[in-house]
């Protein structure tokens, strides 16, 4: 009998150790991390954590936002705040290296005079990224906003990270003017923990160039 527990004992000892130096998983540990939504916003400019997101992890989550404000009193007022209904949908198809997406946003607000919802923001929008490795990428983003200023907006923006702890990104964006430019750089001084940010950005009318500079901790001690 104890050379029998014996056995047992020598069998799962040696169980115990081939895990420990077997191979590792088939599936990647990017098989368990759930993707994120693509970003398909040409009416606003990423910054440059959201586009070392873009390069870092490829995106494909198909998304839904609604959002319902019913009527309150507001602060220092006599009216009651408008009701409001707010619609936010993105669907997304990831092909490997090419990702299509397709943005549908769209508002309301409670007309109390004609009794049913007036709309005062309706946007369609179409995005697609091209991977070309995984330190370039290439994304394009084309919209039509009927409550903005600027009824239709188109992003194009390249990604490039020549060093592990680097970044530069290049936007152009066709206006009625002529071609808006962003131009930025984003370093990891001490990896994932202080990070240095600088961009600038030229009007379309070519006379105004905005420079953006900025120290991001986001650690402390060891």
């Amino acid at each position: 009998m104890k050379a029998l527990w014996r056995a047992a004992g020598l069998l799962f000892c040696g169980w115990v150790n081939l895990m420990a130096h077997a191979a590792p998983p088939v599936l990647p540990d990017s098989a368990f991390i759930v993707p994120q939504p693509c970003r398909v916003d040409p009416y606003g400019d990423a910054n440059p954590e959201q586009r070392e997101l873009q390069l870092d992890r490829a995106c494909g989550q198909d998304r839904l936002q609604m959002r319902v404000d019913g009527p309150r009193v507001q602060p220092q007022a006599v009216a009651m705040a408008t009701p409001k209904l707010e619609v936010d949908q993105l669907l997304s198809r990831n092909d490997g290296w090419l990702t299509h997406s397709l943005r549908l946003g769209w508002s309301a607000a409670l007309d109390d005079k004609a009794g049913r919802l007036q709309t005062d923001h309706a946007l369609l929008a179409a995005g697609t990224m091209l991977r070309l490795s995984e330190d370039w990428a290439l994304d394009m983003n084309v919209g039509r906003d009927v409550g903005a200023k600027l009824p239709t907006r188109t992003t194009v923006t390249g990604l490039w990270r020549p060093l592990d702890d680097g970044m530069l990104f290049a936007q152009v964006t066709p206006e009625a003017a002529g071609l808006a430019s962003t131009v930025g750089l984003r370093w990891w001084l001490v990896p994932k923990r202080l990070v240095f940010d600088v961009a600038a950005r030229r009007s379309a009318d070519g006379q105004a160039i905005e420079p953006r500079v900025g120290f991001s901790v986001l650690q402390f001690g060891p």
